[in-house]
């Protein structure tokens, strides 16, 4: 069983992927470093949303645009701006 995990767990290894795919150092560390980034951000929006205590976490997708009358999906969306600056 030791020998399957260490072979996935190479076969995962950011190191192999970047031999495979025949990167140079830099090209491998930016990359090893935007990976890092991208998960922390999303540690950190679930810790943060962790930390806020919202009952329940809902998204745009589950919006009821019946419901909120005179809301249209491409108003939430940005376009044209929610509030009109005088």
């Amino acid at each position: 069983m030791a020998g399957w995990v260490t072979h996935r767990a190479a076969r995962s290894c950011p190191a192999h992927g970047a031999v495979a795919n025949q990167l140079g150092f830099g090209d491998y560390l930016e990359s090893l470093l935007k990976a890092e980034q991208v998960a922390r951000q999303a540690r950190s929006r679930t810790m943060m949303a962790r930390t806020a205590g919202f009952p329940v976490i809902k998204t745009l997708d589950e919006f009821d645009y019946t419901f909120a009358h005179g809301v249209t999906k491409r108003t939430l969306q940005g376009n044209p701006p929610i509030f009109k600056q005088s």
